[in-house]
């Protein structure tokens, strides 16, 4: 769910999954549930190269820091061949 330009919450029963907020190339993903923050890295890096920058903890919520590079699909590469 989008909650603005660059932040947007995901929910799961009816709690905040993750919490994802976005400037240019850089993401902070937080979250409670380090596998829910870790598989939405990996599903991010289908597409992107992503580059871990740090992680630190507040209590209970676990926040990561990425940059993501811009990796060229094969979808991208057939139309550069037109």
């Amino acid at each position: 769910m989008m909650a603005g330009n660059c932040f947007y919450v995901f929910w799961k029963h009816n709690k905040i999954f993750l919490i994802v907020l976005i400037y240019v190339d850089d993401i902070a993903i937080a979250g409670k549930e380090i596998p829910g923050i870790v598989l939405f890295k990996q599903n991010l890096s289908k597409d992107f190269k992503i580059i871990n920058l740090s992680q630190t903890s507040f209590g209970h919520i676990s926040i990561n820091f990425l940059t993501i590079l811009m990796v060229s699909t094969a979808m991208e590469r057939l139309f550069d061949q037109c």
